[in-house]
Parts: structure tokens; sequence; C-alpha cells
């Protein structure tokens, strides 16, 4: 089901530790959407990282994800597997 992501254009696994992170800055994003405001201009979490320590500290890695809207273009694009 497509929600904020549009599946076919995700990788198949998603860490759920990292996709908790984007909760605050989607949550920004649709209430300028609902406000008729550029979705782009929220004042803070344009990037977030994931809760992982890093491989470093006994951890599996780190992700970092710049947060920003684009507009959506004609599906060019195979879905991933």
């Amino acid at each position: 089901m497509d929600g904020n992501f549009i599946t076919k254009f995700c990788p198949s696994r998603l860490c759920v530790y990292a996709i908790s992170q984007l909760a605050v800055p989607v949550a920004l994003i649709n209430a300028r959407l609902s406000e008729g405001l550029d979705p782009n201009q929220f004042h803070f979490m344009h990037q977030v990282r994931c809760l992982d320590v890093g491989v470093a500290c006994g951890g599996y890695g780190e992700v970092r994800f710049e947060v920003k809207v684009v507009p959506r273009v004609k599906d060019t694009k195979q879905p991933t597997k």
C-alpha cells in the first residue's frame, strides 16, 4: 500500500528504526501542504539519522536521510525487488 512512500520506488526492505525518524518531518511536510505553503520550507529536520550507534560502537551502521519534497514524474523506473 502506498502512503508517504511510493513502494515501487523504495527498497524492498527498510529499517524500521531509520524510518521512525521520518515521522516528524513528514508530519511537517503534510501540515505545510494542507496549508498551501511550500512543503520544503520547514525550519528543521531536513536531514535525519537512524538510531544505530554505528559499526565502531558495535552496531550495524548509520544511515542519514535527506528529507525534501519533489514533484512526482511519470513512472520511468522499474520497481525494486
